[in-house]
């Protein structure tokens, strides 16, 4: 393996694959990151056996001899260092490589690429083609609330069913739920459950992209496959079913609020200078003739009472608490400024829509009121 190639360019790839790589890999091959030289591009590796990423590069690269090698990770912060605009690598064996920048050499003990899993990149199954802003948009809108206990490894996963034209994306942690349909030009029939962790890699690689170029999804039984520009991403499917939350979701409500959402959001964050030394920290919302109040309290610290304005309320008078990050996350979500919040009684779940659009849904559970 010989070619020299432009720093930025290299370094703009590593970064692509190196987040899903853990250096403390029990297998050897997997600490690092698979460099393979052929047909004047390279092809970089990235794997945790869960999710695999895949980048090549075809431009700003002169190959004069193909080859392949498993570099540790830190040649990520190695390429960071140099501040020359070309780089040259030269594989002296299977082991070892020389690296030269300018005046400064490394040379750099790699492992066999022999040692590489064999990884199937061919595209197999159902096509669902999405657009840049498309696929940020359904990530940023639910995978935020998945759960990061993996004793339920289901719910660390977004569940997509798609039937009748209709994706249905849904993320719950069992104290918030988001859900997000979508309409689709492809008429497929799937029920998957894809790992957030894999769905925020690709939030990452989209957001590198400076077009608003398609992304191709490939779904097969077993696996996912997406591919953006040179960049393929592929995930192992969470086994077992996703539980049943349509249910949870009431088409009746005792009383609506529609917020400006800056507004609350605002009043949500001032209420959360009290939030020093407290995990889970609540807040509370009252409703009381016409006058709308966000009030929290930490014995250590203080209170906080504010005063919100409102653009509209039906219905009964409302005094409910819920944890202060929960409500923020689910209002970052939206792009409306006009949010729809719903309830029925004080111990049921807050559900929480654009004023216009319940396309996206998301619910809050409440807590028990503290005050």
């Amino acid at each position: 393996m010989k070619f020299k190639i432009k720093k930025n360019e290299l370094a703009n790839a590593i970064r692509k694959v190196s987040h899903v790589i853990n250096a403390k890999s029990p297998v050897l091959a997997l600490n690092g990151i698979y460099f393979d030289v052929s047909d004047n591009k390279l092809s970089l590796i990235g794997s945790d056996t869960e999710i695999t990423i895949k980048t090549t590069i075809n431009d700003n690269i002169e190959v004069l001899e193909d080859g392949k090698i498993i570099l540790p990770k830190f040649i990520e912060s190695t390429i960071a260092k140099i501040n020359d605009e070309f780089i040259d690598f030269e594989l002296i064996n299977n082991e070892l490589l020389l690296l030269k920048a300018g005046k400064l050499e490394y040379k750099i003990n790699g492992v066999d690429a022999n040692q590489f899993p064999t990884i199937d990149f061919n595209h197999k199954g159902e096509l669902l083609k999405f657009s840049k802003s498309d696929i940020i948009d359904i990530i940023n809108e639910t995978c935020f609330a998945v759960s990061n206990e993996v004793i339920r490894p289901q719910l660390t996963g977004v569940n997509m069913i798609c039937e009748n034209n209709l994706l249905t994306c849904t993320a719950t942690d069992s104290f918030r739920l988001a859900k997000k349909s979508f309409h689709i030009n492809e008429n497929l029939n799937f029920n998957i459950i894809v790992p957030g962790k894999c769905l925020n890699e690709v939030n990452k690689l989209v957001s590198y992209q400076n077009e608003d170029n398609n992304v191709d999804v490939y779904i097969e039984e077993q696996r996912l496959l997406f591919e953006i520009d040179s960049t393929v991403v592929i995930s192992r499917l969470i086994k077992g079913s996703y539980p049943q939350t349509s249910n949870l979701i009431p088409n009746n409500f005792e009383s609506t609020l529609v917020i400006d959402k800056k507004v609350i959001k605002d009043a949500l964050d001032r209420s959360n200078v009290l939030s020093i030394n407290t995990q889970n920290f609540t807040v509370n919302l009252e409703k009381n003739d016409n006058v709308l109040t966000l009030s929290s309290k930490n014995k250590e610290v203080g209170d906080f009472n504010e005063e919100l304005d409102y653009l509209s309320y039906i219905g009964n008078n409302i005094k409910i608490s819920f944890n202060s990050k929960y409500v923020t996350d689910a209002l970052n979500a939206f792009k409306n400024d006009n949010i729809k919040f719903q309830f029925n009684g004080n111990m049921n779940p807050i559900i929480i829509v654009n004023e216009d659009d319940d396309s996206l849904i998301q619910l809050i559970l409440p807590v028990k009121n503290p005050f």
